[in-house]
């Protein structure tokens, strides 16, 4: 799944699927959106990333709403 995801010859620790790699200033911005709601079932293949994503996120201080199933 990871290979329709990412650059040709990129892992899933690509910036564009692990967010806490890659551009230094981004948790920076992630802070400023003040809210946000996570989602995800227990079937789903990616729900430890999101899951940590959204404690990232509550670090950064954005108040976040999950649901997980």
């Amino acid at each position: 799944m990871w290979e329709l995801s990412v650059p040709r010859g990129a892992d899933r620790d690509h910036e564009y699927s692990n967010l806490t790699v890659g551009s230094a200033g981004r948790w920076e911005k992630i802070g400023w959106s003040g809210r946000c709601f996570v989602s995800a079932h227990g079937g789903d293949p990616l729900v430890d990333r999101e899951l940590a994503v959204a404690r990232m996120m509550e670090g950064e201080g954005v108040k976040v709403k999950m649901w997980f199933k």
